[in-house]
Order: structure tokens, then sequence, then C-alpha cells
């Protein structure tokens, strides 16, 4: 499948939603919705660049944080979280995500007691 044709099916895919919801009052909505967005690079120079190209379109400036980049945008409704939908892009550094596999690889030997 081509990115283009990824875009083409997300963007049926939230529109087939929006009417699904605007024709369906008893359908439940979440109280803080938001799309997660990673963005998948080979290295960190390359995610971050990502990042940014996202917050230009986004009308935003990226946030860096400890271990990674962040692009937030509102859209519609005014109080953040409170109304409308969230569109959070991110990128984790690859050191990040190689300490997240290797903390969390042994979890399904594990049990309680």
């Amino acid at each position: 499948m081509t990115t283009q044709s990824r875009r083409d099916a997300f963007i049926a895919g939230l529109r087939e939603l929006a009417t699904f919801i605007e024709n369906t009052p008893e359908a439940p909505i979440p109280p803080y919705p938001e799309i997660l967005c990673g963005v998948d690079a080979d290295h960190d120079p390359a995610g971050f660049a990502a990042v940014e190209l996202a917050a230009e379109a986004l009308g935003v400036e990226p946030e860096q944080r400890s271990d990674s980049v962040v692009a937030d945008r509102q859209f519609s409704g005014g109080d953040y979280y409170l109304s409308g939908l969230r569109y959070h892009v991110y990128y984790n550094t690859r050191d990040s995500q190689q300490r997240y596999v290797a903390a969390t690889s042994y979890l399904s030997s594990v049990e309680p007691s």
C-alpha cells in the first residue's frame, strides 16, 4: 500500500466516523479525543525534521522534551482537551525507543504473585 493510498484511506475513515457521530447522537464520544501520530525514522535527525515539518504545517512550534520532540494542535473547540480534537505528532529518540524495548521485553514472562 502506498503512502498516498494510506492517507486516502485514513481521510475516508475520518469522514465516515464524523458522519456516524453526527448522525448517531446516542453514540458515545471520548472525553479527550486525540490522534497520536508517531514518526518512524531511521535516525534522530530525520525524526526531529519530520516533526518540525509537521509543526510548520500545523502552524505550531515543535516542543523539545527530554527524549522526544512533539507538535500538538487542537482542532475545533476552545479549551485544550475539553472540546474538539487534538492532533499529536511525536518522535521518540532511538535511545529512548531502545530503553523502552529493553524495559518491557521481559514483561510477558513475569507473573504477578
